[in-house]
């Protein structure tokens, strides 16, 4: 996988403000957690965190109900849908922390996409997500997925020092640039040289 460097926002970090905006951004599936990262928000403070949903529906008109359920009457949660590219991109700039809570992931871009924005991700121990918060920060990964862990998890980010945050954007930014297209096409070019 790979990305474009275009959009990246090298912008200096800003100490966030409250509510902290948090976001978890992709399709409405189950083995994606989105229910649980709904959950974890009963462990926290209603006037702290604002959690923003940018989500593809699901395939699933039960799953999609039941996450409507979740969210009904919650003012510090927001669910929205098939957001275009820009506005989405718009919306992500404007969070301080990303969700990834999946039961199954293999190389998901919305971590690069978030990394991208500067905005840092939390996520489960799925996939290549342990190898790539290793290379950041490895205290940004959930060990498991239930929603106390979570909430648990969004307080401790939330406590760190603007210096602590600035050096996790920092690595973002540093590991992007190893997956952007022009690297990997380099690495690819380098690998077909060797053959």
């Amino acid at each position: 996988n790979s990305i474009s460097t275009k959009e990246i926002i090298h912008q200096s970090f800003t100490s966030p403000t409250k509510p902290y905006q948090i976001c978890y951004f992709g399709r409405l599936h189950r083995y994606k957690g989105v229910h649980r990262l709904i959950k974890s928000f009963r462990y926290l403070s209603n006037s702290k965190y604002q959690l923003n949903l940018f989500c593809l529906p699901s395939d699933s008109k039960k799953y999609h109900k039941y996450i409507l359920s979740l969210v009904k009457n919650k003012k510090n949660i927001k669910l929205l849908f098939n957001l275009p590219e820009k506005k989405l991109i718009k919306a992500l700039r404007s969070q301080h922390l990303c969700l990834l809570p999946s039961d199954i992931e293999l190389f998901p871009m919305s971590y690069l996409e978030s990394l991208s924005q500067g905005v840092p991700m939390i996520t489960t121990q799925v996939g290549d997500l342990s190898y790539l918060q290793s290379k950041i920060e490895p205290k940004l990964l959930l060990k498991n997925s239930q929603p106390e862990t979570i909430s648990k998890k969004i307080e401790w980010y939330f406590h760190l020092s603007k210096n602590e945050k600035e050096s996790i954007q920092k690595k973002g930014f540093d590991l992007l640039n190893t997956f952007s297209n022009q690297s990997v096409c380099k690495k690819i070019i380098k690998t077909i040289n060797e053959v």
